[in-house]
């Protein structure tokens, strides 16, 4: 890629076409600059990071950490990525009672918080390397002080952010944020996208559960369809995003629409459209058979699907990654669909928008103060991991 900052006079998507760089555009004039810096290559001694499915980055001081899950080996296999060398591997217990399933991990300052279907567990990636468990908190009803939680039985949602970095997790507090819903029931209805809270708060401290105010809107009426499958059903739930501020920054699948929710006050103070300039603003409304196998690639193909917010604490700025339709076929589904990246601010102002290069894996990047960091598919294979490094700049001509 060219190290080429582009003027605004030219329309940024067709210099994205024609170039590969990235510029932001909001109404036509360039805001924030999507600049790419270099690609950044890290060796690898446990295989590749093409085909896992989590990985994150993770500064603390002067060090920086990739951690991703190794699904093969079942250990979180950690990098230094400063010094590009290997760190540790960290094994999972896969029997007894300290046995460790992973639906999600996130990185705190000692320690790996890992998501499981039955217990979120805290396993130091400092001072262990043996994989032993150091705290594990239950999620079970049975388990946990429920509070107001109205459900005798529940079920977390542990795919809440379509497969894209984890932000469940608070570290200032200890808490973690997940969707929730009463468990055993086969389908949804339209009654039931109208009733209880929709998402909990489980302190990990205290071992206990409670209801946000936090309820579907009213435009999720509106893909009821996902409803009746219940491998569908997560996906009208929102994902999820901590900040620095106490906040708790939620969105949909189906809408251009961000939510801010004070975690204080206990109560959205905020909310807005933050409209794309190249797709739709909502998803298409769907049809079909959503038991048949081709209802995905109905649902992520032929529809626009917005992604996870993320925080960049850095910048004290928000990202949010959303995809274009495609009438792709059912076995070349990902070859012609598009990806959007969106920059907003605290306010929810929307700052700048690119599509991304196709050589980027877009459901990762990892945020660090030097700027973002995106693995790239062609130079990725089982022996070095490439990212492509990129930088937000303020527009000099504006």
């Amino acid at each position: 890629m060219k190290k080429i900052v582009y003027s605004i006079l030219i329309p940024p998507f067709i210099i994205s076409l024609l170039l590969g760089s990235c510029v932001s555009e909001i109404d036509g004039e360039a805001v924030l600059l999507l600049k790419y810096s270099e690609s950044y290559m890290l060796p690898l001694a446990k295989g590749g990071l093409k085909f896992v499915p989590r990985w994150t980055l993770h500064e603390k001081e002067d060090t920086c950490f990739l951690a991703y899950h190794n699904i093969y080996s079942q250990h979180i296999e950690m990098y230094d990525f400063e010094r590009k060398t290997y760190s540790r591997a960290i094994p999972l217990a896969q029997e007894g009672v300290d046995k460790v399933s992973v639906s999600e991990f996130a990185l705190s300052e000692n320690d790996i918080i890992i998501l499981g279907r039955q217990y979120i567990y805290r396993v130091s990636h400092t001072d262990s390397i043996d994989g032993s468990v150091k705290s594990k908190t239950p999620i079970r009803s049975d388990e946990i002080s429920s509070g107001n939680v109205p459900y005798e039985n529940y079920y977390l949602s542990m795919n809440s952010n379509w497969g894209g970095e984890s932000d469940f997790f608070d570290s200032k507090k200890g808490n973690c944020y997940l969707p929730i819903r009463e468990e055993g029931r086969i389908s949804l209805s339209t009654d039931d996208l109208t009733s209880e809270s929709i998402v909990c708060e489980i302190d990990m401290k205290r071992k206990s559960i409670n209801m946000l105010d936090i309820f579907f809107p009213d435009f999720v009426k509106e893909y009821e369809i996902f409803t009746l499958n219940p491998l569908w059903t997560d996906y009208i739930y929102p994902s999820l995003c901590v900040d620095e501020e106490n906040m708790l920054i939620y969105n949909f699948r189906v809408s251009s629409k961000v939510y801010k929710y004070d975690l204080v006050k206990n109560q959205v103070i905020k909310q807005a459209s933050i409209n794309s300039a190249y797709t739709n603003n909502n998803m298409e409304r769907v049809q079909g058979d959503v038991k048949s196998k081709k209802f995905i690639n109905e649902v992520f193909n032929n529809r626009t699907t917005f992604g996870p917010v993320r925080y960049d604490k850095y910048r004290k700025l928000y990202y949010r990654i959303h995809s274009s339709p495609t009438e792709a076929s059912y076995t070349n589904e990902n070859e012609s669909k598009k990806y959007y990246f969106c920059i907003f601010d605290q306010n929810f102002e929307k700052k700048g928008e690119v599509q991304l290069s196709d050589n980027l894996s877009i459901f990762y990047y990892g945020i660090k103060k030097d700027g973002i960091y995106f693995l790239s598919k062609e130079g990725t294979s089982e022996d070095v991991a490439q990212f492509e490094k990129y930088t937000i700049t303020a527009n000099k001509n504006q």
